[in-house]
């Protein structure tokens, strides 16, 4: 004869104490569902690892560095790079489309400025537009985020203004407004990787 296991009722549920044996048994169930749950998450990690490491090796296939007596920076090989003399160490340029007339490019320019330059510095005019901006800080170091409308459309900058071993660097990185963010990421990096050679070297 088939006896039911007790119940015990609390505020109105229902516990059902089942005998040892099948509490062994859901205890193992759980046990191998939780050990596959957790194996799925790892593989879908290791995944998603693999697919961003090839966008990122497919997008920037190589990375190049330039050096000057201004400084060294690292940027993609499929841009290009002018070396200038007086106001103007360098400016790097890739092409951000393809149409009749003039390509508009993206472009990450490097230039000594004058110490403490700060808002005087920005472009006026009825099409400058001022998205976000932190004042110069003790050293005169600053950074500004804006845009220009002209006869070409909507121009998207962002600068940095550093202080470095005494030296004042601007870093200004320019691209039409649709294709802005796309090449950001690009932009940000070869502005990290900015360096000034040690006094004396």
């Amino acid at each position: 004869m088939f006896i039911s296991p007790p119940t015990v009722n609390i505020f109105s549920a229902t516990i059902t104490i089942l005998p040892s044996n099948s509490s062994s048994m859901m205890f193992q169930r759980a046990s191998l569902l939780l050990f596959l749950s957790a194996a799925a998450c790892a593989s879908l990690k290791a995944q998603d690892a693999r697919v961003v490491t090839r966008i990122v090796t497919d997008t920037v296939p190589a990375w190049k560095t330039w050096k000057s007596e201004f400084g060294t920076m690292n940027f993609p090989g499929s841009w290009t790079v002018a070396a200038h003399s007086g106001d103007t160490a360098a400016i790097f340029t890739k092409t951000a489309g393809s149409g009749p007339g003039m390509a508009p490019t993206v472009s990450l320019v490097v230039e000594p400025i004058p110490a403490k330059t700060g808002s005087s510095s920005l472009p006026q005019g009825n099409g400058f537009h001022l998205i976000s901006s932190t004042p110069p800080d003790g050293t005169g170091a600053f950074f500004m985020e804006y845009t220009v409308d002209g006869s070409g459309g909507t121009v998207h900058h962002k600068k940095e203004v550093r202080v470095i071993g005494g030296r004042t660097y601007s870093l200004a990185y320019a691209a039409p407004q649709a294709v802005y963010e796309e090449n950001l990421f690009l932009a940000e990096a070869m502005m990290k990787s900015f360096s000034v050679p040690a006094p004396g070297k």
